[in-house]
């Protein structure tokens, strides 16, 4: 027992040294920081100077309070005190800081008025923002003129698939015969592509020993051994002939293992596409292979005829005169030559080729814009495409407002990649089909729209229409846009290669619901604004709010759901609308209290941004939750884009600001050296 009082009494005594230290250290650093300033404060006029003193503390109560609570929450997050309350006292400090400031114009009393506020925007709003939306970030994308806007896209996608011919890598030698293998840099996808063999017999002293082609076949083959799309030339004797050193060329078409030609061809063909062939069509794999060739040909062997001293005695003998010699033909040697490739899967990705076209709009523009001139415009969509994507380009137009319950007009755009297929030069004819894809709840798809043709000779650009009416239905969550076609490429022998390509706008179709902070409800409150009317302003407010609370519910419900099921996805994004709508309400209120017009359009118009952003994410949250994860993604991109955009009209607290605002002067000292001597006096009554 005495043991145990001998601790405890050991113990205090401990701590009421470490505190003893603790004060004193904080003492010495008070004297320190005060002997900074010791001298000009010394030369101040008593009297005057702490009736100064106290005038000024009580007009900036609010920031020598908020001063402290910045030096308290220092104080407490680094010494344990605890970091919860020491970061609440930095906030509302902070906050007192800029309230006095804004309040009280603090540039009239310190020192270096031309300094930037602690609080800013980066954009003010006007009131066609407010009312029309005229910001928002795709207003700009939009056209009247769709295959102007489409040809360029066009243009500048081709541009990035150009490919250079280069010599491939390649095993085999047949002593009297080589072979040079070309083809594309690139081959992406399930692309044909060109081909070129360079085959040179070698050089001899006997100009007479030439080489006769007799077959030249090239194929591609894949790492199983099998063979695809053989091309191959046949001569007679005498039909095709190389002098030593002389080189023939040998142009195709050939192309990869394709496992989806098919099924392709039979949706082509039938307008029946399934999820599987949907999902197949984004995520199935290039395969590795090379080209290989096989060639067979004869080379004349001449030997000398020393007896033929002339010429004519030469050609008694049926021999070749040359430098003075006589040559007789000796023998036909045979050549077997098979060369491969060892680098064409080089020039192949052997993983899911996915092309994007990212210069364009992608989701849809908010609902309210249903009911604006701009759903009668064009825009030219991002999109992404598979299949043959080195062979052609498919760019779509639509409309730039995709609502359930709505129509909305399309434009798919589709070209061959000039200068790719040469110096083959086929011919290259099409079938296509555009479909509409109607999405139900779970994920399965069904067609719902599609237009079918025939293109004809694909030379150049040509534009195939749609019209698609997006039904809302039970069961129905959304639908895609898909251009499928099925292209034939005529190889200069007459065989007929069969490519296909898939492209998809990145389009995302919205529910037609309900809009709170609606234009007229937004021309109301401006109005209301201008006249004075806080009556009006308040009452349409609550309105809007009501509104906003609504869709708060309903985003809840999809927040219990997907909690209900594990979905953390559609748990994200529904949470992610009920923030937006809160943050608009929030802006809202702002809004009703600001007496300054600017702050009130700005407030407003970050209002109706951030339901805007609601109303993605809460799409987002209900597509994720039934199956349709490419078009949840679009929709959250989307709710984050109008989320930042309305925190640009949205007050921020400028640090380089509040730090050049600690540089000004309170009576001839900066205003960080009474931060610190505040802090100095909270730590001594801490310790005391």
């Amino acid at each position: 027992m005495r043991s145990f009082f001998f601790k405890r009494g050991e113990g205090k005594e401990k701590k009421h040294c470490a505190r003893q230290k603790r004060i004193a250290g904080a003492l010495i650093t008070l004297m320190l920081l005060v002997s900074v300033y010791a001298e000009p404060v010394a030369a101040w006029p008593g009297e005057s100077l702490f009736h100064s003193i106290k005038q000024k503390v009580k007009d900036h109560t609010t920031a020598i309070i908020g001063v402290a609570l910045i030096g308290v929450g220092l104080i407490a997050s680094s010494t344990g005190i605890g970091a919860t309350v020491g970061g609440y006292a930095i906030l509302a400090g902070a906050s007192m800081i800029s309230i006095d400031y804004l309040g009280h114009k603090a540039d009239q009393w310190f020192v270096g008025s031309s300094d930037q506020t602690t609080m800013t925007t980066q954009k003010n709003a006007t009131e066609s923002n407010a009312q029309n939306d005229d910001d928002n970030p795709d207003a700009s994308k939009v056209t009247d003129d769709a295959n102007q806007a489409g040809a360029k896209a066009v243009a500048e996608l081709t541009a990035k698939l150009r490919s250079d011919f280069i010599q491939y890598g390649s095993s085999g030698y047949g002593g009297d015969l080589s072979v040079e293998i070309w083809g594309p840099s690139s081959i992406y996808g399930f692309s044909a592509f060109p081909t070129q063999i360079r085959l040179t017999a070698s050089e001899s002293p006997i100009p007479f020993n030439v080489v006769h082609l007799l077959t030249i076949s090239v194929y591609v083959i894949d790492k199983n051994g099998n063979k695809y799309w053989t091309r191959t030339w046949s001569y007679n004797m005498n039909d095709a002939i190389l002098a030593p050193g002389q080189s023939a060329v040998y142009t195709t078409i050939l192309k990869g293992p394709d496992p989806l030609l098919y099924q392709i061809k039979n949706a082509v063909d039938t307008g029946q596409i399934s999820r599987d062939l949907y999902d197949k069509i984004w995520n199935t794999s290039t395969s590795e292979f090379e080209i290989h060739v096989h060639v067979t040909a004869k080379r004349e062997a001449w030997k000398g005829y020393p007896d033929a001293t002339t010429e004519s005695d030469c050609q008694a003998v049926n021999g070749k005169w040359y430098n003075g010699e006589c040559y007789v033909f000796d023998k036909y040697i045979d050549i077997l030559l098979d060369a491969e490739s060892t680098s064409a899967w080089k020039h192949v990705t052997g993983s899911a080729d996915v092309a994007t076209i990212t210069d364009g709009m992608y989701g849809t523009l908010p609902i309210k814009f249903l009911q604006t001139d701009a759903a009668s415009k064009w825009v030219i969509y991002q999109s992404r495409y598979a299949g043959a994507l080195s062979d052609f380009v498919v760019v779509t137009a639509a409309s730039p407002v995709h609502v359930l319950n709505a129509t909305a007009n399309y434009k798919f755009i589709i070209a061959p990649n000039p200068g790719y297929l040469k110096p083959a030069n086929p011919t290259i004819t099409d079938d296509f089909r555009f479909v509409i894809l109607r999405v139900l709840n779970g994920g399965e798809i069904e067609l719902a729209d599609q237009v079918t043709g025939m293109l004809g000779v694909l030379l150049t650009t040509k534009e195939l229409p749609l019209t698609a009416h997006y039904t809302d239905a039970p069961g129905v969550l959304t639908y895609h846009a898909l251009g499928l076609a099925y292209v034939r490429i005529v190889r200069e022998d007459g065989t007929i290669i069969p490519v296909w390509l898939a492209a998809e706008p990145q389009i995302s179709v919205e529910q037609n619901i309900m809009v709170a902070v609606a234009d007229t409800e937004v021309q109301k409150l401006i109005a209301s604004f201008k006249n004075n009317d806080r009556t009006t302003v308040e009452g349409t407010i609550q309105s809007l709010i009501q509104g906003l609370q609504q869709k708060i519910q309903d985003a809840d419900d999809l927040l219990q759901k997907a909690r209900g099921v594990g979905n953390k996805q559609a748990e994200e994004w529904a949470q992610a609308a009920i923030d937006e709508y809160n943050t608009a309400i929030d802006d809202l209120k702002k809004a009703g209290q600001a007496d300054d017009y600017q702050q009130f359009l700005n407030m407003l118009n970050a209002a109706k941004k951030h339901e805007q952003a609601g109303d993605y994410y809460r799409n987002a949250a209900r597509k994720a939750l039934n199956g349709d994860y490419e078009q949840a993604k679009i929709d959250a991109q989307k709710g984050q884009e109008y989320s930042d955009l309305a925190s640009e009209y949205e007050p921020h607290f400028n640090v380089s600001a509040a730090k050049a605002f600690l540089s000004r002067r309170l009576l001839g000292i900066p205003l960080w050296f009474w931060l610190v001597v505040i802090i100095g006096l909270i730590v001594l009554r801490k310790l005391l």
